[in-house]
């Protein structure tokens, strides 16, 4: 059970670095709320091609390293301030330890993100784990809007997210799947009882 006010996206690689399953995911989706730069760095770090669903892409703006110059054609995509890759390196070995810890279940991937976002303007190693992220981002960016065959695969993988949603909308009959208090306990056992159901249902129709 997580909090609402809390971006899914995060708790996305908890459950990716815990599969214990034979499915071995390759690429990671989410809608654009959860497309923040710690989560493209610490995706790459995992080996996960991050690639959400971008909306407003009108608007969306790539980040080019320091000193990389001008683009003929496409200058106005990019943003003015560039990413120092000189802050990159100088962490590079410390966010590959983080990274190391996440896969390895000594630390949660949420744990880390959460520290990451909330991380003040002057420290400097979440400072180049979020540059890091832009530079992916990026990568991630032009992908997307070059080839449709991309986005076509990025929204079936969210109608897929929509579906499960729609069908717990459904198991909840009782009550709507509102949780009328805040009692943990209470909330986890009928989590765990909705998921239960759900897939037991996945089990009948596969």
């Amino acid at each position: 059970a997580i909090s609402c006010l809390v971006r899914e996206s995060m708790h996305m690689l908890d459950g990716l670095v815990e599969n214990r399953t034979l499915v071995r995911p390759q690429r990671a989706t989410t809608d654009t709320h959860g497309a923040t730069h710690a989560v493209f760095w610490l995706s790459r770090f995992l080996g996960y091609d991050f690639c959400p669903r971008i909306a407003n892409l009108g608007r969306r703006r790539f980040f080019r390293p320091k000193g990389a110059g001008s683009f003929r054609n496409i200058e106005p995509l990019f943003e003015r301030d560039p990413v120092d890759l000189e802050i990159i390196v100088e962490h590079w070995d410390w966010m590959a330890r983080v990274a190391a810890s996440v896969q390895d279940r000594r630390v949660s991937a949420s744990v880390v993100l959460r520290q990451i976002e909330n991380a003040p303007d002057n420290d400097p190693r979440a400072a180049a784990a979020k540059m890091l992220g832009t530079v992916y981002e990026t990568m991630c960016l032009m992908r997307y809007l070059q080839h449709p065959a991309l986005r076509r695969e990025v929204r079936r993988q969210l109608n897929r997210c929509e579906a499960e949603n729609d069908l717990s909308s459904f198991v909840n009959f009782g009550e709507r799947g509102i949780f009328r208090c805040g009692d943990l306990n209470y909330v986890v056992d009928k989590a765990q009882c909705q998921s239960l159901v759900m897939n037991a249902i996945v089990v009948v129709n596969t």
